[in-house]
């Protein structure tokens, strides 16, 4: 993380610094606390079988300079607040992970130039390393790993240590509803959609689930997301179907940021109706 002073921090997400009796500064992201150093904020979330409010001490005594903590928490779960040294610096939040969140949108807003995003049923992994290693000898923040949930996305903007010119993010939801909170942290100026199939099928009521297209922002980046088939079309529903082919196609069409000097040198995006996968970025309106 590029370094933040802990107060800034605190006022970005809207919590309450506590315990804090000199100016800190933070660099870098825990939410393990056997991984807690000098420098690190310990978020304390919680997960289906733990909750990170009970290793606060664990992670103070590894060296954490600071935590993120949930205020309900502390105020209805007397051992989590009789736990916690007043003395431990620490930003109390309504929900340490849209506090974690909100900070992962201030550090996308305020460092980095540009952001293309990657999404699909599968196949976002391997666009993003392809298009890391095609773009090696230049700056580009690629995500870690496979970092791109609720929970991933904001670590991985929050893994950059410098201001970046170009970042590569991968985006991925599980459950309807996700996209937006993930949209508002990328804030992509180009995507690229890999393929739409059957990975987490179940949460989405089918298959033939529909699908509208819209356009955000001034670079006409392609987004797709859930639709009410009830609620009706903004601009061209279309069915998907998984394509081998969708991703070696984004990887070509992506390469355009090898030589471009600006989003004017993107191609346009085009739809395959033989392989229903959208294939490129930098789109027109239809």
């Amino acid at each position: 993380m590029i370094p933040t002073k802990l107060e800034r921090i605190a006022h970005e997400i809207g919590g309450e610094l506590r315990g804090a009796s000199s100016p800190l500064v933070i660099d870098r992201i825990c939410t393990d606390s056997r991984g807690a150093a000098p420098g690190a904020l310990f978020v304390a979330l919680k997960g289906q079988q733990t909750d990170g409010h009970r290793f606060l001490a664990d992670a103070f005594r590894n060296g954490a300079s600071a935590a993120l903590v949930e205020k309900e928490k502390l105020a209805q779960d007397r051992l989590a607040s009789a736990a916690l040294d007043p003395a431990w610096p620490v930003v109390v939040a309504p929900d340490p992970l849209r506090g974690l969140q909100a900070l992962a949108r201030w550090h996308r807003r305020e460092y980095f130039q540009r952001v293309l995003a990657i999404t699909g049923s599968n196949g976002k992994t391997v666009v993003k390393d392809a298009l890391k290693s095609l773009l090696a000898g230049r700056q580009v923040l690629a995500s870690p790993g496979s970092y791109n949930s609720q929970f991933g996305l904001p670590l991985a903007v929050l893994s950059a240590e410098k201001p970046e010119p170009l970042a590569i993010l991968e985006v991925g939801i599980s459950a309807p509803g996700e996209m937006a909170a993930l949209e508002e942290i990328a804030r992509p100026d180009y995507g690229i959609l890999t393929n739409i199939g059957l990975a987490h099928v179940a949460a989405f009521g089918g298959r033939d689930q529909r699908l509208v297209l819209r356009r955000i922002g001034a670079s006409g980046y392609w987004h797709a997301r859930e639709r009410n088939k009830k609620g009706g079309a903004e601009r061209h529903l279309y069915r998907y179907r998984r394509s081998v082919h969708g991703q070696a196609a984004a990887v070509a069409s992506a390469s355009a940021f090898f030589s471009c000097t600006g989003p004017e040198s993107l191609p346009r995006a085009s739809t395959s109706r033989s392989t229903n996968s959208i294939t490129a970025c930098g789109a027109e309106s239809p």
